[in-house]
């Protein structure tokens, strides 16, 4: 698989007013940052809100859905669909121990 740089964006969700410049090299070439971004329908924007997360949750239910191959229709819970998918915490949890865990305040 390729990745096309031209295409591939960059954003850095914060919660405090800075921001922080991001620097993703793609075989040398460096993906350009952007404050917000549509992802499958969904405006996303890193100006720190509790509603961004909600919004990336959503997103990662509907894909955890598909894939797992549960549609809207059937009676499951966000949880219990990443349990079938094999996925203990949501998204924005993992993303946030991931951060914690490479800054060293977080053993797992």
């Amino acid at each position: 698989m390729k990745v096309n740089v031209g295409k591939t964006k960059v954003t850095v969700f914060e919660r405090g007013e800075g921001t922080t410049e991001c620097d993703i090299l793609i075989e040398g070439d460096k993906a350009e940052q952007v404050k917000e971004f549509v992802y499958l329908g969904s405006l996303f924007k890193n100006d720190g809100q509790k509603k961004n997360e909600s919004r990336i949750n959503a997103v990662e239910t509907r894909s955890l859905r598909s894939m797992c191959g549960v549609s809207g229709n059937d009676k499951y819970r966000k949880i219990d669909v990443r349990e079938r998918c094999g996925l203990k915490d949501d998204v924005v949890t993992r993303v946030e121990k991931g951060i914690l865990r490479r800054l060293g305040h977080l053993d797992e």
